[in-house]
């Protein structure tokens, strides 16, 4: 800053001082076509240049001072330019001021969406807990396939809010490698298979040895969130996962979407007509799948097929292999 403001002034004092130069050098042309003594001319130099220091300190410091105001505005009161220069801190003042305002309101408005995704969650979590306290209310004795359930959705919830809340410190603490997809869906049908065999449904995996270039952590993530959403949603018996088009495919038996849903299925909150059937539909894992896609560089979808929906991860053609 300080160097900008020297910089301004030598603009603005540089007129002045080649004024008083052109000043001199005609001084010093008729002095000597009148064939005065050159003294003459350096006695104007001692008489005159130290009125121009003077003044040329003077502005100096009251430009300064004036600077110094602008730069701490506060945007509230009005200023007032006595020169280009002083006009021109202040446009920039006030550019940095609405600048400065806008990140306030972002961060305030992301804050904001923070905790309340936040409360959302933790009340899903709370419900949870409820449950499972009344579980235990009722004897002294709880039948552990009775507490299953949730649990699961305890530990789902908490996921969900943990993963939130890596996603929002937007934190870009990838680790990029290759991964095989059987070796991470067979960890999450192991994970999820007390929910396959208390509905009823068969897990069928076509991947062969098929290997994608992203953070396994995060890919991890998404597709939990879609396998999960497949169980809570499927009326058939039996889901499949498969590979094809440079797409993870999860397809499920459930209901057909809605036409009027479908745009609005990764939005925050967004449970959609199906969702309002689900007391466990929050509208928070696909609006947090896309914003994990969205940061690996991948692309999500979810349609309608003939008979269920099928949610897709896109992988770019250069981060697949053994397809």
């Amino acid at each position: 800053m300080k160097k900008t403001f020297y910089r301004q002034y030598l603009k603005k004092a540089l007129p002045l001082l080649l004024l008083y130069a052109l000043v001199l050098a005609f001084a010093a042309l008729v002095l000597n076509l009148y064939g005065c003594r050159l003294e003459a001319w350096g006695d104007l130099i001692r008489y005159t240049l130290p009125f121009l220091l003077a003044w040329l300190v003077g502005d100096f410091l009251h430009e300064r001072k004036k600077t110094a105001e602008i730069r701490r505005w506060d945007g509230q009161r009005a200023l007032k330019a006595a020169s280009p220069s002083e006009l021109a801190l202040i446009k920039r003042a006030q550019l940095l001021a609405a600048d400065k305002q806008k990140s306030e309101q972002a961060w305030n408005l992301k804050a904001q969406e923070e905790v309340e995704q936040m409360e959302l969650l933790a009340h899903e979590i709370k419900n949870s807990l409820t449950e499972i306290s009344g579980l235990a209310s009722q004897g002294s004795q709880v039948q552990s396939r009775d507490l299953e359930q949730p649990l699961r959705q305890a530990d789902y919830q908490l996921d969900l809010l943990l993963g939130g809340q890596r996603l929002a410190a937007d934190q870009n603490d990838f680790d990029f490698a290759w991964c095989k997809l059987t070796s991470l869906v067979s960890e999450l049908l192991a994970q999820n298979m007390a929910v396959f065999l208390e509905k009823g449904v068969i897990p069928e995996v076509d991947l062969a040895e098929v290997q994608v270039l992203t953070d396994r952590k995060w890919l991890r993530f998404i597709v939990q969130q879609l396998l999960s959403n497949a169980l809570k949603y499927s009326t058939g018996d039996q889901i499949r996962i498969y590979f094809k088009d440079q797409a993870l495919t999860i397809y499920d038996e459930g209901p057909r979407i809605a036409a009027s849903d479908q745009p609005r299925l990764f939005e925050k909150g967004f449970t959609g007509q199906n969702g309002h059937h689900n007391a466990q539909s929050t509208g928070m894992g696909l609006y947090f799948v896309k914003e994990a896609a969205d940061k690996l560089g991948l692309g999500v979808a979810v349609t309608s097929e003939a008979k269920g929906v099928a949610a897709r991860v896109i992988f770019p053609v250069d981060q697949v292999k053994g397809a």
